[in-house]
């Protein structure tokens, strides 16, 4: 069963938004998965004219390796 959805502080909803659409890219298979691609991070703000990309990537970042340490950690 699935926990609670995280609390997501004022101003990094959208974060968690884009780390949900990206989500998709990364590289899956039996025994390996893989970061969200650098390169469709900057693609994604680029589409949404994020003003601030270092701090879009940083941020979808963190998510991103915090993401495949739980994953991995199972």
């Amino acid at each position: 069963m699935a926990g609670p959805m995280p609390v997501v502080p004022g101003g990094y909803k959208s974060f968690l938004d884009a780390f949900y659409r990206l989500n998709t890219e990364r590289q899956i298979n039996e025994t390996h998965i893989g970061s969200i691609p650098y390169s469709r991070l900057q693609e994604f703000a680029e589409w949404l004219d994020i003003k601030d990309v270092n701090k879009f990537t940083d941020v979808v970042l963190a998510l991103d390796r915090n993401f495949v340490n739980f994953i991995t950690e199972k």
